[in-house]
């Protein structure tokens, strides 16, 4: 470490001969007691694989090698890891202001980096597999070629994220924190120089951006009012069965014969059909029953979860694996009874409840219900997606609603600014370059 005065400035710099990959050095003034330096060492590995006679690996490996090179030449990696550092810093404050004392050392620093370096790469190889977090997690196990753009350890041991992991790296940043990051590269692909040097061939036309809204659906199944309680019932049973497994056991019935139960009344409630003889009749009767067993599931669900809270050290669970089993059935039993109610008065007592009333699902709840008029999709449960892009696909501007979405005009006229200013900037770029 040598540092250098000149005048009221001071700059801090790190030497690191063995390493390979980036070294971020800030100016800052004396005032401040440490420089922002963040250095990236990568892996020792062994040399890809050549593979050949498949053509679509060739592709892929072209594929990777061009993303790697637009994320280290546009700057946008480099932001990511400086906004992940502020992040730290904010963290570390707020556990200071606390009244906390928590020194993290070299390796704390340097492991958090290698973290946030990962979380990108990632999150942008899934979105280019567009597979899930357990799929994401395989294929880096074994493919080396995955393992090389994300940073993955591959030297005797390999060593992969799993799928939990992967999950905290697609939100390792809040949104507005991402804005930053795409409007930098919004402005890298939108320069003629920068364009080339990230691989290019020219840069994209910023002057002409196509709207359009749609519903970015949920990952759940149609929300019918009785089945909520089919779900709260088996999420709850599979919880007792998870404490019992690990020595906490209360006394109950057999929780299988609750499982049972209640597969064999949604069964029953399937083949009671609306417009059958007899048919209104015979699900108020399943519903009933249906309602008994979530109340004493719930009643079990309750007993379980406080003896777990209270005596989780007789068991051979940590306390965080304890408080994951607790969130889970938190998050059912508060919401049971209300998805009683709602199915007692759509079915037996056959009143409508409003949108903004219902529960859509015990396990999404930022979801709407979204009426579209669509051929095949006249109502659509998830939410509200603003995309605007250019001519060849690149997206200028998004925007997803977690609330309600206010209609497509009012939802333009509310981004139209922000889309006009990324345009402006493109045009004026066009307008001051020579021989334009």
């Amino acid at each position: 470490m040598g540092v250098k005065k000149d005048g009221h400035e001071q700059r801090k710099t790190l030497s690191c001969p063995k390493s390979d990959g980036y070294i971020f050095v800030a100016k800052q003034k004396r005032q401040p007691p440490m420089s922002k330096i963040i250095a990236i060492q990568e892996y020792f590995r062994p040399a890809l694989p050549q593979v050949l006679n498949c053509k679509d690996y060739d592709e892929e490996e072209r594929l990777l090698e061009r993303v790697d090179l637009i994320l280290k030449n546009s700057g946008v990696e480099r932001l990511f890891l400086e906004l992940s550092m502020e992040k730290l810093e904010a963290n570390a404050k707020k556990i200071e202001e606390g009244g906390e004392v928590v020194a993290a050392g070299a390796k704390d620093m340097d492991r958090y980096i290698r973290h946030s370096h990962r979380a990108l790469r990632c999150t942008v190889l899934k979105t280019l597999l567009r597979v899930g977090y357990r799929k994401m997690s395989k294929g880096l196990a074994l493919t080396p070629l995955y393992r090389w753009f994300c940073g993955c350890e591959d030297f005797g041991a390999v060593k992969v994220p799993g799928k939990s992991t992967l999950r905290d790296y697609a939100h390792w940043l809040p949104a507005d924190k991402m804005e930053k990051i795409l409007s930098a590269l919004t402005l890298a692909v939108g320069d003629a120089e920068r364009a080339r040097e990230i691989g290019l061939e020219a840069e994209l036309d910023m002057t002409v951006a196509w709207v359009d809204t749609t519903c970015l659906k949920a990952c759940i199944h149609f929300p019918t009012d009785w089945v909520l309680m089919r779900d709260g019932v088996r999420t709850v049973t599979k919880s007792i069965l998870v404490i019992r497994r690990h020595g906490l056991k209360q006394r109950m019935p057999e929780p299988e014969g609750f499982l049972r139960e209640i597969n064999a009344l949604s069964m029953g409630m399937s083949a009671a059909g609306r417009r059958k003889p007899g048919g209104k009749k015979e699900r108020k009767r399943v519903l009933r029953a249906i309602k008994k067993v979530s109340q004493s599931v719930e009643e079990h669900g309750r007993r379980y979860r406080d003896a777990l809270d209270r005596r989780w050290e007789e068991t051979d669970l940590t306390r965080k694996e304890a408080e994951v089993i607790l969130r889970r059935m938190d998050n059912v039993l508060d919401q049971l009874p209300e998805a009683r109610r709602q199915a007692h008065e759509r079915i037996i007592g056959e009143r409508q409840v409003a949108s903004r009333d219902k529960i859509l699902s015990l396990y999404e709840h930022d979801v709407h219900v979204i009426v579209r008029g669509k051929a095949g999709a006249d109502v659509e449960f998830g939410n509200g997606l603003l995309l605007a892009e250019n001519a060849e696909g690149f997206i200028l501007d998004h925007e997803l609603k977690r609330e309600m979405s206010p209609g497509d005009p009012k939802w333009l006229q509310q981004r139209y600014p922000g889309i006009k200013g990324k345009m402006r900037r493109a045009a004026l770029r066009d307008r001051d370059r020579p021989g334009v």
